[in-house]
Parts: C-alpha cells; structure tokens; sequence
C-alpha cells in the first residue's frame, strides 16, 4: 500500500486509512447480510477498457495489494485523469492519489516517462476539478 496523502471530501488521508475503512465496511456488510464478494483478477497487465471497469465497480480489485502499483505507467495516464474527473466514478479520489503518486515519483527522479506525463497532460483539456487542474500546472511548471 502507499503511503501518499491525497486529498477527500473530508481532509487529507493515506491510502492505508482509506484502505482500512474499505475493509470495515465490508466487515459490516457482511455481519448484516448486505455483503457482495469482492472480485479480484490477479491482472498485473490489465488492458485501458478493464481499467475503466475496475475504476465504476467498488468491489473490484486488480490485486489484494499494491494495486495502486500496477497503474504506475504512461499508458494508464488518460484513463486515470478520466476517472478523476468523473463524479459518478465510486474511486475518482483514489485514481487522482496514484496520478499524484506516479507523478511524484518521476518528477523525483526525472525519469524518461516523466515526458510521457507531460504530454498527455498538454494533450488534455482544462478540466472542472481544481484539485486536478492544480496537480496539471504543478507537473507543468515542474517538469
């Protein structure tokens, strides 16, 4: 898991503490009966179209752990700016903590796929999240 803070509609957590409520309510929806099983694919490759499944189903999962992971590479940028723009995506927050945490990581390093970023951020358009906007022209400005 990550440790990265990100933002949410109730101040800042980690991805440890917004996991662990993930669990608690599972434990509750199971002790009452409301349980649905949680499917995970084990796919450590997983295509842009099963990408934007996982981000529209809650009870979806790529791996047990370090899923977050697995999303860390240029292809998955679009998509992941995608869902962190969409309202009605159940893990908008989530998908905006991995841009943040992927991005921090290259622009740590200057890496090669720090210019992959930046392009598809050039490539896409403002957008109406200004917590995403303000992740956009931080990567711009820094890069």
């Amino acid at each position: 898991m990550c440790a990265v803070k990100f933002r949410h509609q109730r101040g800042t957590e980690t991805c440890v503490l917004k996991r662990i409520r993930f669990i608690a309510k599972r434990w509750q929806q199971l002790f009452f009966g409301q349980y649905t099983m949680t499917y995970i694919s084990d796919n450590a490759n997983p295509t842009i179209e099963e990408v934007r499944e996982w981000g529209y189903d809650e009870d979806r999962l790529f791996l047990d752990q370090d899923e977050d992971l697995i999303l860390h590479s240029p292809q998955y940028i679009p998509i992941l700016i995608e869902l962190a723009c969409d309202d009605s995506c159940p893990k908008k927050s989530y998908c905006f903590s991995i841009l943040q945490y992927y991005s921090a990581i290259q622009l740590s390093h200057r890496t090669k796929e720090l210019a992959d970023i930046v392009s598809h951020i050039r490539q896409g358009s403002v957008t109406s999240n200004p917590d995403l906007e303000s992740w956009r022209t931080k990567c711009l400005v820094l890069k």
